[in-house]
């Protein structure tokens, strides 16, 4: 199970702050940032490797900007969890992503998305545009442990959602 936290990661770099995924039984932290002041370091991931639990990083699409985040934290060598549908979002193919970080990824968010005349808005795993089997060939090639299935916005029915992507992901 993992903590993916609301909290920037530079919050998570005292053993005091990851108190409460190891409270709660969790086995991994998942932080982001909204800064580069507050950009993921090795100290962290040791922080948390010292307390016994894994640490990798959730991204989003605005990682993929003009500034390269995703290239500085990939550069730093942490491991990842990539979020396939934030991938996509930011016109990435998402198999092609999980390919270049083998042995990186052990948690992949399996959020599926499709373009709206808005933008775009996530839906269940198989519902969208994602290429679930080669995702799913990808993450395994990549030796990713877990699929999280995760929908920032789920229907007015949460579980019959979490029942389709569920069904998806088995097929693949």
């Amino acid at each position: 199970t993992t903590s993916n936290s609301n909290r920037p990661s530079s919050s998570f770099d005292r053993p005091a702050d990851i108190a409460p995924t190891t409270q709660l039984g969790l086995d991994t932290r998942m932080p982001w940032f909204d800064t580069l002041a507050t950009l993921p370091t090795r100290s962290e991931a040791e922080t948390a490797q010292d307390a016994g639990l894994g640490f990798a990083y959730h991204n989003h699409d605005f990682e993929f900007g003009e500034l390269d985040l995703w290239g500085r934290i990939v550069d730093a060598g942490l491991d990842l969890e990539p979020d396939v549908g934030w991938l996509r979002v930011a016109g990435r193919d998402p198999a092609a992503e999980l390919r270049g970080l083998a042995g990186r990824c052990p948690l992949v968010h399996a959020k599926d998305v499709r373009r709206t005349a808005g933008g775009w808005e996530d839906v269940p795993a198989g519902d969208g545009e994602l290429d679930w089997p080669a995702i799913a060939a990808a993450a395994r090639a990549a030796g990713t442990a877990t699929l999280v299935i995760e929908l920032d916005t789920p229907s007015a029915e949460p579980l019959a959602d979490i029942s389709r992507s569920l069904a998806t992901l088995r097929a693949v």
